[in-house]
This record gives structure tokens, C-alpha cells and sequence, in this order.
């Protein structure tokens, strides 16, 4: 699908020349395949740091009624809401290891944790993704611009998420709720983890191997 900023507005024709989709999906991939050559981009994440993020995410009242999250999250500790988080983003993270394990040439997976690490790291991604999607389809000097035009989205730039977050809040208000998450709350969330049940686990870690987080 096709997306405006903020991720509202979604369109269902699914054959435009370029497309965003808030998820990965194996099936999206090998569709999109069918229809024609494609080159593709994929981010991919520790499915444990997921796990824990989007308890503290949702925990602090983040969209309200998600299915990702437990309906009574809000209520739930850390040693309580993690183990049920696990359950609840299930899904989402074995969507996204059976997405990685059909992306082939044409579609370049990168990792969250290169984004978020440092500015360094993640100029170098960015660069990484532009000349995958455009090699030598367009100049040198538009290359740079894109890159340029990316800054707003470092998490460690120099603007923070504050000018991306001024720019989803023009088209929609309301979505101005920032993903990023206190450090401390985090570091209660990655110690309830291994309070997941023994087999909860050993699915998630199946997953880890896969993608090459363990």
C-alpha cells in the first residue's frame, strides 16, 4: 500500500510504482515479485528489544486498543506485561523472519539497531539504502540531497525525531506520539524477558538465529 506521512490515508492498489508498508510481510514480497522487477527495502529488529519497547510503548497508554499489545497493559507491570507482550507481538515478529527469509537480491534488509546507534552509523545505512534503490539511475549530487533530506529522521542528529515528529503533526495532530522511550523504563522491560514462558522463548530465539541476532 501506499502511504501519506503519518502513515494515514492507506491505499489499497497495489500496484503503484512505489510503496510503503508499516509491517513486513512475506507475501507482500513475493506478490510484488510477480507483478515485476522491484527493488525493496526491509528494516528488520532484535524481536526481544521489540518485545520489551512496545511494552513500555504501550504500557505509557500508546495507542490505546492495539492488538499488539495486551488490553490491559496499562495496568500490567514489567515481570507481568512483558511475558504478555511476547504473546501479542508474536505475529508481527515471525511476519517479519519469514519477510528476511525471503528477501533475495531485490530486496536489501537493514537493521534498526544501525539507525539508532550513532549519526555514523546511520548516514551510513541511509547511504547504503539510496544507492541499492537508485545505483546509477540518478546523479551523485541528488544521492547527497536525499541523504541530506534524511537528517530529520536521526534519532541522534542534531534535530533529534523533534522535526520529523513537527511534520507527521501537520498532517495528522493527534499522531505526534513520540516512539522513543525512557531508558529507564526500557531497562525494566529488558530484565523481565527471560520471565517468558521456557517455550515463548525458544520460539523467539528461533527467530533471533534466524535473522542473526543470536
Amino acid at each position: 500500500p501506499i502511504t501519506s506521512i503519518g502513515g494515514d490515508h492507506i491505499c489499497k492498489v497495489t500496484k503503484a510504482p512505489v510503496r510503503f508498508q508499516n509491517g513486513n510481510n512475506a507475501g507482500t514480497i513475493l506478490q510484488m515479485r510477480l507483478e515485476g522487477p522491484m527493488r525493496g527495502v526491509m528494516i528488520i529488529r532484535d524481536p526481544l528489544e521489540m518485545v520489551a519497547s512496545a511494552y513500555v510503548y504501550h504500557h505509557r497508554g500508546a495507542e490505546k486498543g492495539s492488538p499488539e499489545a495486551p488490553s490491559n497493559v496499562m495496568s500490567l507491570g514489567p515481570k507481568e506485561g512483558v511475558p504478555a507482550t511476547a504473546e501479542t507481538m508474536w505475529q508481527v515478529v515471525e511476519n517479519m523472519a519469514q519477510a528476511y527469509q525471503v528477501a533475495g537480491d531485490d530486496v536489501l534488509p537493514v537493521r534498526y539497531e544501525d539507525f539508532t546507534r550513532s549519526s555514523v552509523d546511520f548516514n551510513a545505512t541511509m547511504e547504503k539504502i539510496i544507492h541499492f534503490l537508485f545505483e546509477g539511475e540518478i546523479t551523485e549530487v541528488q544521492k547527497l540531497r536525499i541523504l541530506q533530506s534524511t537528517q530529520y529522521e536521526d534519532l541522534n542528529g542534531p534535530y533529534g525525531l523533534s522535526k520529523s515528529l513537527d511534520v507527521v503533526a501537520k498532517w495528522t495532530p493527534e499522531a505526534r506520539m513520540n516512539h522513543t522511550s525512557d531508558d529507564d523504563d526500557v531497562r525494566r522491560a529488558r530484565a523481565a524477558v527471560p520471565l517468558m514462558p521456557r517455550e515463548m522463548q525458544e520460539k523467539y530465539g528461533k527467530l533471533r538465529e534466524i535473522m542473526g541476532y543470536a
